[in-house]
């Protein structure tokens, strides 16, 4: 993999057992996919695909204390507790930036790519951790516009209970 900076690492491929998934793994602190919207309607675009043929496409994730913290791929990660399946990943090293992951995570986004809501509440984290008080210092940080950090923030403020009304309600892009 090549990471932001241009380093290059290795990474192992391994596969879980589909009994042992939601056991040996857990969802990144980093991932911004929403968790709690993961149900069979909103993973209905793969899940019968999955169920047919098991996971063609592996996640990503670093190993800590024996546990795999996927860094990409937590639709899979569903879909695999849900139907037993084997989930197969790339485990990068565990020592890589959360700034690598953050570049990781975003280069990912190709089967279904993450709502505004999910990636400002991303960038809200990104905010807290790094101390940053306006939209313009994240934005440099994480080299986009202004205004994309500041709608993304703004879907993130939109009360849960207004945004639950909608079913996959992380399937509406912005």
């Amino acid at each position: 993999f090549t990471l932001k900076n241009g380093h290059k690492v290795d990474a192992e491929h391994i596969i879980v057992s589909g009994d042992k998934v939601s056991e040996q793994t857990v969802v990144h602190y980093l991932n911004p996919r929403n968790q709690e919207a993961l149900d069979e309607n909103s993973m209905g675009d793969i899940l019968e695909q999955i169920k047919q043929r098991g996971v063609d496409t592996e996640g990503i994730a670093i190993r800590k204390d024996g546990i795999y913290h996927l860094i990409e791929g937590s639709r899979r990660r569903y879909c695999c507790i849900k139907l037993s399946t084997d989930l197969p990943l790339w485990v990068l090293p565990n020592d890589i930036s959360n700034e690598d992951i953050f570049s990781i995570i975003s280069a990912a986004q190709s089967s279904r790519k993450l709502s505004y809501r999910e990636v400002g509440l991303q960038y809200q984290k990104l905010m807290e951790d790094n101390n940053f008080t306006t939209n313009e210092q994240l934005a440099q940080y994480i080299g986009i516009s202004t205004e994309s950090v500041r709608k993304r923030i703004q879907a993130a403020l939109i009360d849960v209970r207004l945004v639950n009304l909608f079913p996959d309600c992380e399937g509406i892009p912005n």
